[in-house]
C-alpha cells in the first residue's frame, strides 16, 4: 500500500510530534489515514505492525479531523436487498442516490466523496442511476464527477478523498461473488485506505460481516440505518433552518 512508508534498517527512529520513537526496523509509517481505516486495515494486512504518522503533537492521534462533517463518524449502514444484475442491489443504490441528492441540494456543490465498489456492474448502475436522478442541475459536470468520483477498487489504487462510501452489493445467491472479494485481505485494505477522514459502507453486514477480514470491519464500524444516514444530512439541515 503507497500510504505506508518503508524505510531501510538503518532508519529506527520516528518522530511524533516532539517524540522520537524507536520502533525497530523495517518500519511501516502510515500516513494517509485516521481511524477507523488505520486501524482495520492495520488488523487485517499489516499484523497491527504500523505505525501512525501524527504530523503534529496539536492535532488528536489517529482522529478525524475536528471540522464540522454532516455525515457524521465512520459507520457500516445496513442495506440488504435482492442482486438482481449480478451483484447489483437496487435498494443500496437508492440509498446512494438519495444521499447525494440531499448533500447537492444542501450544499449546491458535488461532495468531496469517492464511491468504491468490488463490482464493475454496481459501478455502472450506479453511475447511470445518478445521473438520471440527482438534482443537479449542471449535468455535464455530474457526469465528469461520477466518471472520476465512482469506481472499482482497482481504479482508485495510489489515489484518496476525505470521504469514501463502500457499495458492497451481493445477497445470498450471489454469495460467490462475496466470497472472492473477501478471499484476501487487499480488495477491503485498498477501498477502506482510500479514505483520509471518514468511511461509510453500504451493505449487507449479516452477509458480507461474516466474511474473513470483512468481520473486522462489522466489528470496529457502528452500525445504522439507512433513514439514520439520511437523518445525518437531514437532521443538520433542520438545525440549520432553525438558526436562521
Amino acid at each position: 500500500m503507497n500510504a505506508a512508508r518503508w524505510l531501510g534498517p538503518s532508519e529506527k527512529n520516528v518522530l511524533q510530534g516532539s517524540v522520537e520513537t524507536w520502533i525497530g526496523s523495517p518500519l511501516r509509517v502510515h500516513r494517509r489515514c485516521v481511524d477507523p481505516m488505520f486501524g482495520i486495515a492495520n488488523a487485517i494486512a499489516y499484523e497491527n505492525k504500523m505505525i501512525f504518522f501524527n504530523p503534529s503533537p496539536e492535532l488528536p492521534k489517529r482522529q478525524p479531523e475536528t471540522a464540522a462533517f454532516h455525515l457524521g463518524p465512520s459507520s457500516w449502514v445496513q442495506v440488504a436487498g435482492e442482486a438482481k444484475l449480478r451483484q447489483f442491489v437496487q435498494e443500496q443504490a437508492d440509498l446512494v442516490i438519495e444521499m447525494l441528492d440531499l448533500m447537492v441540494k444542501r450544499e449546491n456543490s458535488l461532495p468531496d466523496l469517492y464511491i468504491i465498489t468490488p463490482f464493475k456492474q454496481i459501478k455502472n448502475k450506479v453511475i447511470e442511476q445518478i445521473v438520471g436522478r440527482v438534482g443537479f442541475s449542471r449535468k455535464g459536470e455530474l457526469k465528469k464527477w461520477c466518471n472520476a468520483n465512482i469506481g472499482t477498487v482497482h481504479t482508485f489504487q495510489g489515489k484518496e478523498e476525505k470521504a469514501v462510501w463502500l457499495v458492497f452489493g451481493c445477497d445470498r445467491k450471489t454469495g460467490g461473488a462475496a466470497d472472492w472479494a473477501a478471499g484476501k485481505p487487499n480488495l477491503l485494505n485498498v477501498a477502506l485506505t482510500r479514505a483520509k477522514q471518514w468511511v461509510f459502507v453500504i451493505g449487507d453486514r449479516e452477509l458480507w460481516g461474516r466474511k474473513l477480514f470483512f468481520k473486522v470491519a462489522a466489528q470496529r464500524l457502528g452500525m445504522i440505518s439507512g433513514e439514520e444516514f439520511k437523518e445525518r444530512v437531514l437532521g443538520k439541515e433542520r438545525l440549520s433552518e432553525q438558526s436562521v
